[in-house]
């Protein structure tokens, strides 16, 4: 949890110029990061790596992190041209790199050496094919195809559907 308090500071000095505020903001992030309690089997416990489900933080650290990473280590990769490709949706990365310059088992084991509890995965091109979100890539030599994607889905009888309809009574 340090870490993540570390990487705000960085962002915070870089786009806050108050270091009063800079510090208030710390200070809450603390307070949220070290109260971080749930509830299991009617008992409490306090997690001591990450953040538990139904905190309104996860993904605001979440993209804290993978923008700094993306200053810190991407930005490197591609002024060398060791990564021609860099783009993220949330928390999904596709990066294309150049295999000529650099393997991308070297990529993936420099990433997963960052943070011992952040992991990165690799998917595999079978057949020049990558799949990405909803997106089916195909590369053709120097040349790149999309089409859509979607999952295989098996639906054998009897199946239900199940229409669940939400009203705000306020």
């Amino acid at each position: 949890m340090k870490n993540i308090l570390n990487i705000t500071k960085f962002w915070l000095n870089i786009f806050n110029n108050q270091p009063q505020i800079t510090q208030q903001i710390l200070e809450l992030i603390k307070t949220i990061l070290y109260q971080n309690y749930f509830q299991y089997d009617d008992k409490y416990y306090q997690s001591t790596k990450g953040i538990v489900m139904g905190s309104p933080i996860p993904s605001t650290i979440a993209e804290i992190y993978l923008k700094y990473l993306k200053e810190t280590i991407v930005k490197h990769w591609m002024g060398t041209k060791e990564i021609i490709y860099y783009k993220r949706y949330v928390d999904p990365v596709i990066i294309i790199i150049n295999q000529d310059v650099i393997k991308e088992e070297i990529v993936i084991t420099h990433m997963n050496k960052i943070h011992k509890h952040v992991e990165f995965k690799m998917t595999v091109e079978v057949n020049n094919t990558k799949i990405y979100l909803d997106l089916h890539i195909y590369r053709n030599h120097d040349k790149f195809q999309l089409g859509i994607y979607r999952k295989p889905r098996k639906l054998t009888p009897p199946y239900t559907i199940y229409v669940i309809i939400h009203c705000d009574t306020n």
